[in-house]
């Protein structure tokens, strides 16, 4: 038998509680309090219900101690689990101890009854009292209790005494092997895939930490190519700089020199016009002189004269007129 689902419908502290199971070993865990030994007696109730003790037992039977909380009138749950190829599904109102059980099978859409034992045969005819000793250990509770060796002891005896073939010790014993090949099988399995998985993950850091000292060592070979460049920079803007004020010294240099032949040229040029002065003025005065004489003479009439009128600056900075002869 496999258990499928739990739905604690109304049960203890729990409403409308599902809780899914797979195949194989599910752990339930929580803090204290939290309903893990609600869920747990949760299946034991669904199998066998809670039969009710009278007088001052009924205080603290399983039934008052899990009637649900609140002013809820509903107590009441649902199980599904699979038995052999098919499915089922078992409901029970704990309210109604006789009738509250119904059995479904889901797989041929079929109503069992739980009253003629049908649920009793899903369950291989186990009691309640093996039921709780064997495959449903209590918390804090490994020993069993008395009246489990009683049974046990009552039914080998029956056994023995009937030839009763309903329980067979061969197939158990056959069925309980391959139960053990099986789970080992899976064991070794989930070892297989355990260990590769491991050694996938230590493939995967070993892979990493190389990529992180490539990585590591790309790092440190920009930062030195970083540095180099970043002196290489600085050495360029030395040179840049150093290269601006050499320009800058040949430029200031070069209209220096530009200035002084500029001041030369000028100079030359006031001393050829104060030369041209003094020789225009010196002519001047000697025609001046020789107009005066032939003038006393009386010759000036039979001189032909031809007057260049040309303009010149004396020496003193006067303009006047050269008149050629």
């Amino acid at each position: 038998m496999i258990l499928n689902q739990l739905s604690l419908k109304s049960f203890g502290k729990f409403q409308k509680k599902n809780i899914l199971l797979k195949e194989g070993i599910n752990v339930v865990y929580g803090d204290n309090e939290s309903g893990k030994s609600t869920v747990h007696t949760f299946l034991l109730a669904m199998f066998f219900g809670l039969r009710r003790r009278r007088g001052k037992a009924s205080r603290t039977d399983l039934y008052t101690r899990y009637k649900p909380w609140g002013e809820s009138s509903r107590y009441e749950g649902t199980l599904w689990f699979t038995c052999g190829e098919k499915q089922f599904r078992l409901e029970r109102d704990f309210t109604d101890v006789r009738f509250g059980a119904r059995l479904f099978c889901e797989t041929d859409g079929e109503l069992l009854s739980v009253e003629d034992g049908d649920l009793d045969m899903l369950l291989g005819n186990i009691s309640e009292l093996v039921f709780q000793n064997t495959v449903f250990v209590p918390q804090a509770k490994s020993r069993t209790e008395e009246g489990l060796y009683t049974e046990l002891r009552d039914y080998l005896a029956d056994f023995q005494g009937t030839g009763d073939l309903q329980f067979d010790l061969e197939k158990a014993e056959n069925l309980l092997k391959d139960k053990k090949k099986l789970w080992e099988k899976r064991e070794k399995g989930e070892l297989q895939r355990k260990e590769q998985a491991e050694t996938k993950i230590s493939y995967d850091i070993q892979h990493e930490q190389t990529e992180v000292e490539s990585l590591r060592e790309k790092l440190q070979d920009i930062e030195a190519n970083c540095r180099t460049l970043r002196r290489l920079a600085e050495k360029l803007e030395r040179e840049v700089e150093e290269a601006n004020v050499r320009e800058r010294r040949s430029t200031a240099k070069e209209e220096l020199e530009a200035a002084d032949q500029t001041g030369i040229a000028r100079k030359q040029d006031r001393q050829k016009q104060k030369e041209t002065g003094r020789v225009s003025m010196a002519v001047w005065k000697i025609w001046t002189v020789f107009l005066a004489v032939t003038a006393m003479l009386g010759i000036g009439n039979r001189i032909s004269l031809t007057v260049y009128d040309r303009d010149f600056t004396t020496a003193s900075g006067s303009r006047g007129s050269l008149v050629a002869l």
